[in-house]
């Protein structure tokens, strides 16, 4: 699976379970679930790997830096969309203001 394979079905499981029954709305749901917690598990999950023992030198190299490189484009793909996601959702809490004469 690709790297952005599994980003929509975890931003409509943080959208949908995480905030079952919250008076969060839908746009802030999704920001959430684009910029959640990301990188920590995978180097959990690889640590478990590698100290399993099953994993030849080459195997951990490969999982290491496919996760250090992963990881990376996260960070900067999430530092570039920031801005923008964050402004959409300031505009339209500024419009919502406006709407109700604030």
């Amino acid at each position: 699976m690709t790297e952005s394979g599994p980003i929509v079905p975890r931003v409509a499981a943080s959208e949908g379970f995480a905030f079952a029954g919250s008076k969060i709305r839908l746009r802030e749901r999704l920001l959430i679930g684009w910029f959640g917690i990301r990188g920590i598990g995978s180097f959990y999950y690889a640590a478990v790997a590698i100290n399993a023992g099953v994993l030849t030198t080459g195997e951990v190299e490969l999982i290491y830096w496919t996760i250090i490189a992963c990881v990376g484009v996260s960070i900067l793909t999430h530092g570039f969309t920031a801005g923008p996601a964050l402004a959409t959702v300031i505009d339209t809490d500024l419009e919502s203001l406006e709407d109700y004469g604030a």
